[in-house]
């Protein structure tokens, strides 16, 4: 059995159905990890760009973050280089990996209920 977030987190992570479908479409990869604090996601091909998927509920993150969805630059030994966007706004991420990566851009345009 490969690891996903469903295997790797509880469905307390909540992670979005346009994430779901992205990784289903195989635009994005599930690269989480319980070792993690978070699920997390990359572009196939290109895996020093990952995209953090944190607790929706910010009392729940373990390292506190302000941000629900961070995209992380990463080197090629896996070194953190610096973060690219810190959002917990859906909406924002997609427009990111559509800009960025070509990855969202036939996705409807998200509901964002999480205010900024």
């Amino acid at each position: 059995m490969s690891r996903t977030y469903l295997n790797q987190f509880t469905p307390d992570f909540a992670v979005p159905e346009e994430i779901v479908k992205l990784v289903a479409a195989g635009k994005l990869e599930d690269t989480s990890w319980t070792n993690d604090i978070c699920p997390s996601f990359c572009v196939p091909g290109n895996g020093g760009t990952r995209i953090w998927v944190d607790h929706p509920d910010p009392r729940e993150r373990e390292t506190r973050s302000p941000h629900r969805f961070v995209v992380a630059l990463y080197d090629e030994i896996d070194s953190f280089l610096g973060t690219a966007l810190a959002t917990n706004r859906l909406s924002e991420l997609l427009f990111y990996l559509r800009d960025h990566w070509a990855v969202a851009e036939d996705l409807p345009a998200p509901s964002d209920t999480v205010p900024a």
